[in-house]
């Protein structure tokens, strides 16, 4: 049914549960969907790709996706199903009838692997995080002839594996950092880093603020005293998790403000966050 040869790395179901869409290492896009006439499911093929498809993500209004990839890119195509879909003018970038597959915009301002993309809300805002710990936002202009404007920012935490809008002011971000991190967009409509979620690490880092010296010292203090260097200290994790995130998932309703999130990872945990 889907048809393809190598690994399926991610998939979403569109939101109005006609759809889903798969992203693998065949350098494709199945957007699947049920055929009444058939009584089977169908794949049609998006195969724009030229490298691994890492991650995809939904727009709000079930005729685009959104793809991230190992060629450094994230990338916008139709996924509008003759049909199924419905004709609407007022898409990001049209009436998209008779135009699926069709790459619609492309960016590149990831130097790695791009392992998350998410859509907001309403749609007009779209964020895809690299492995070079970059994480940009495209800001979409209601009228379709406008070019999108992008911001980047370059992290000095570990790179994100899943981001999520929380609202379209605010976005979620998870990954090998181990905790949660808040990002947000000023007046000026200019994204920033708001905060970290973890309180066990929130509360370190205010015991320990001003004494980056004296801990320094400590640590080099101790390893000139040790014979050979080679006595063993043991480390203590400062975050809930203990192993990298590789989930986030809203607990509010579809289209609302995220107050409530789960997260799961590589150490067989499942937490849940109020924002």
């Amino acid at each position: 049914m889907i048809g393809i040869n190598r690994a399926a790395l991610d998939v979403k179901w569109s939101p109005d549960g006609k759809k889903f869409a798969v992203a693998s290492g065949s350098k494709a896009v199945p957007v699947c969907h049920y055929e009444e006439d058939n009584n089977w499911w169908i794949s049609k093929m998006i195969k724009k790709h030229k490298s691994t498809v890492l991650t995809i993500d939904w727009h709000p209004n079930s005729q685009l996706v959104a793809t991230g990839c190992c060629d450094f890119k994230c990338r916008v195509f139709s996924a509008f199903v003759g049909g199924l879909d419905t004709a609407d003018d007022n898409t990001l970038f049209g009436d998209l009838s008779d135009t699926f597959g069709e790459l619609l915009a492309e960016f590149d301002q990831s130097h790695g692997w791009v392992g998350a993309v998410a859509w907001s809300q309403t749609g007009q805002k779209l964020a895809f995080a690299g492995h070079d710990s970059s994480l940009s936002f495209v800001h979409f202009a209601e009228d379709p002839e406008e070019q999108p404007t992008v911001q980047t920012m370059h992290t000095r935490n570990l790179p994100l594996t899943k981001v999520m809008f929380s609202s379209e002011e605010t976005l979620i971000g998870v990954g090998h950092e181990m905790n949660p991190t808040e990002f947000v967009m000023d007046s000026d409509f200019i994204w920033g880093v708001g905060r970290k979620l973890d309180s066990l690490t929130s509360t370190t880092e205010t015991k320990t603020k001003g004494s980056g010296f004296s801990a320094a010292r400590n640590m080099f203090g101790a390893r000139g005293g040790s014979k050979g260097g080679s006595k063993k200290t043991g480390s203590k994790c400062l975050t809930k998790h203990t192993g990298c995130i590789t989930e986030i998932n809203s607990l509010s309703a579809p289209g609302e403000n995220c107050v409530k999130f789960a997260t799961s990872g590589v150490d067989g945990q499942v937490f849940f966050w109020d924002l």
